[in-house]
């Protein structure tokens, strides 16, 4: 501030306030006017330095530079944000040398671009308000499909919401009673959103309440033996129903990386193999032309690991029933998710939780 003044610059009322009031002015020209205007805007500062080389503008009004970027009121803008109201007649200038002028409208620029940036982030993808909107849903309606899970989730959330870019286990009983995931990924966050007896479709409808809230910077989905079994549904429905899995949830979370776990062949469900191998064939395939560094795609195929070397489940890694993993199929199924995970969370960047944490110096 002391600067600003030294080069003319009339700060009235509280100053910071004031230089506030001129990043947003800036700011919302910016977004009033879009990329082009924003160009032409450029165009005339380098028309007018030329212009001042040629000795034909020594001078320029300063106000006219500074009121340039002001605009009355506020106006929405992208991303669900909205620039603040500041009234134009809070700052000040004097005439100045159009030189120092400029250069301290595009000081504001900058400076307005950095806003904007800090001011989304608390619009549309907000983790706060992802979590708030989650809650002011409400309890889902008890006539629905796994209403009782889903409101045990709201219910847990509501208490202590879970850790904002953790990694996230979706699908159906395979995840919901993986008892021991927390331990089996000790060095990250992970969040269990499980729920029994589901297929993927649910997986996408309830998105809003058990996934876009966390803002996880990955789930791992594994989902769609439920919807082969008994969801009278066929290998391309359950690619289908994948696709708009990942339509719904990179149309909120773009940067979140889906990870699909391949469906596995068990005994209890062994009628249904060729369906199975053909819907981790379409989704593995779609997922390898697809994955970029726009859309993050994974596929872990766990399924060939999980056969015997003649081609067959294996019942020793099953309950009872011949379809969910006991404790000794977990720790197989783990042996083959986790290096797959732990690489992809280092390269995305998930806060590990055996990080060492910064030792505090001790004052003498």
């Amino acid at each position: 501030m002391k600067e600003l003044r030294k080069r003319g610059f009339i700060f009235c009322g509280f100053e910071h306030f004031c230089f506030s009031g001129a990043i947003a002015a800036r700011f919302k020209k910016f977004r009033e006017t879009g990329t082009k205007d924003g160009m032409a805007f450029i165009e005339r500062r380098k028309v007018g330095e030329r212009q001042r080389a040629q000795g034909l503008e020594e001078n320029q009004d300063a106000e006219s530079l500074a009121g340039a970027g002001a605009g009355a009121g506020a106006v929405p803008v992208r991303f669900g944000c909205q620039a603040p109201k500041f009234p134009r007649k809070l700052l000040f200038m004097k005439k100045r040398n159009a030189t120092q002028c400029q250069r301290f409208a595009s000081v504001l620029a900058a400076n307005a671009l950095m806003m904007g940036v800090f001011t989304c982030g608390f619009g549309g993808n907000s983790p706060v308000l992802a979590q708030q909107a989650a809650q002011t849903m409400g309890a889902v309606p008890a006539d629905k499909p796994y209403a009782s899970e889903i409101n045990e989730f709201w219910e847990a959330d509501k208490k202590q919401m879970p850790p904002v870019g953790a990694v996230l286990f979706m699908g159906s009983s395979s995840i919901r009673i993986w008892d021991t995931l927390a331990r089996d990924f000790a060095e990250i966050p992970v969040i269990n959103r499980g729920f029994g007896g589901s297929f993927i479709e649910e997986s996408t409808r309830y998105a809003d309440r058990i996934a876009i809230p966390y803002q996880p910077k990955i789930i791992v989905l594994a989902a769609g033996t439920n919807d082969l079994a008994y969801g009278n549904k066929n290998s391309q429905q359950v690619f289908q129903e994948f696709k708009d899995f990942v339509a719904k949830i990179h149309a909120r979370l773009p940067e979140t990386r889906i990870v699909y776990v391949s469906i596995n062949p068990t005994v209890a469900r062994w009628k249904q193999e060729s369906e199975i191998l053909e819907a981790n064939h379409l989704i593995e395939k779609w997922i390898f032309e697809n994955n970029s560094p726009t859309q993050k795609l994974n596929f872990v195929n766990s399924h060939a690991q999980i056969l015997t070397p003649d081609g067959q489940p294996q019942p020793q890694l099953l309950k009872e029933d011949g379809l969910h993993f006991n404790a000794q199929g977990y720790k197989v199924w783990t042996s083959i998710l986790k290096p797959r995970i732990m690489a992809l969370a280092a390269i995305d960047g998930v806060q590990r939780l055996d990080a060492p944490q910064p030792r505090l110096r001790q004052e003498h």
